[in-house]
């Protein structure tokens, strides 16, 4: 990459994918081109966008999770970067996947009018060297018989440019000096390959889906042994019986149960993050609840678009909530979706 030509741009770091999950070294790979930048180029690194890849690429990716949840995710993982965060226009659009080249143009322009106040902005498209590698991929269901336009590839190169890290068992340097993108070899002064020493770009979205899902021989050995009626759940948890015999639900459980939940309460917005730290939540935070609700029934929590963000308890009931003042507790918090992200080990 042109050091002498980026010099004191503005830049603005684009990362496209499923995050199915979102993985620590998603956020690592922003890090490490921010530094990249900063100190080899002499620029200004102001953002970091993830974009999660629509559902509509479930054809081309079976196992891809809800948008929804996929979008959800990312914003948590984010949620404590003062740089980092999510966007949900590609995942949200109707219209079919969207091609890197159009997130780029898109996101190109809202760049251009949130810092209509500056000089020499550039969008760059961040990426590991597996995607790379796809670029010389074939696809019989292309007109062109490539997963890759051509002159897309040239356009993200010259308006764009990219930055590639490292990751083990790609080959982008080959890949890219190859005969098979020689159209691209003219504009390689736009690329940045770096090499991730410290930490190596091994965590695979993939393989953390698959050992959510299996369990462990162990477990497996064990369970074999349990019986029935004590059995809560084994592969996706619902959840485990307390020593008191009640059963208490994990968080897994929740797009299962939330569809079919009769008592609910949704929460204003600046009550979903207090919610997803694990705290309680006072009337004034409550946007709407379902009616009929009584004191201490189990509730399903949800954000005013809908979306269940955990379980809890009703410390007030439909009625008694209209009377109370904006201080009164209405909602006992018991396990939300953070759990996902701050104790996954305890949940497979």
């Amino acid at each position: 990459m042109n050091a002498r030509i980026l010099a004191g741009s503005n830049v603005v770091l684009i990362l496209c994918g499923s995050f199915n999950p979102p993985t620590y070294l998603h956020l690592r790979m922003f890090e490490r081109a921010k530094d990249f930048l900063q100190q080899e180029c002499k620029c200004n690194v102001l953002d970091g966008i993830i974009s999660p890849v629509s559902d509509h690429f479930k054809s081309k990716k079976p196992s891809l999770a809800p948008s929804i949840h996929r979008l959800r995710m990312s914003q948590l993982a984010t949620s404590s970067s003062d740089w980092i965060r999510a966007d949900g226009w590609e995942c949200q659009r109707k219209e079919g996947w969207t091609r890197t080249l159009e997130v780029l143009k898109y996101h190109n322009m809202q760049m251009l009018n949130r810092y209509s106040n500056l000089q020499k902005l550039r969008l760059i498209l961040l990426c590991g060297a597996d995607l790379v590698d796809s670029f010389t991929r074939k696809d019989p269901t292309s007109s062109t018989g490539r997963l890759w336009s051509i002159e897309h590839l040239k356009q993200i190169l010259t308006q764009y440019g990219l930055i590639i890290i490292e990751r083990r068992g790609a080959t982008a340097n080959k890949t890219l000096k190859s005969e098979d993108l020689e159209f691209l070899h003219s504009l390689l002064d736009n690329v940045a390959i770096i090499e991730e020493d410290t930490f190596p770009n091994e965590i695979s979205s993939t393989k953390l889906r698959i050992a959510v899902r299996a369990g462990r021989e162990k477990l497996m050995r064990q369970a074999a042994c349990i019986g029935r009626k004590q059995l809560g759940s084994f592969g996706t948890c619902l959840g485990k019986f307390t020593k008191g015999g009640s059963f208490f639900l994990h968080i897994t459980a929740l797009d299962y149960l939330a569809p079919y939940a009769l008592a609910k309460i949704w929460l204003k917005p600046q009550a979903e993050q207090q919610f997803l730290y694990g705290n309680n939540i006072v009337k004034s935070g409550v946007g709407r609840m379902s009616e009929g609700i009584e004191e201490k029934q189990g509730i399903i929590v949800y954000n005013m678009s809908d979306l269940p963000l955990g379980f809890g308890v009703a410390a007030k009931g439909t009625v008694s909530c209209k009377k109370a003042d904006p201080t009164a507790l209405v909602v006992l918090h018991q396990s939300d979706l953070g759990e996902y992200i701050r104790n996954e080990e305890g949940l497979i």
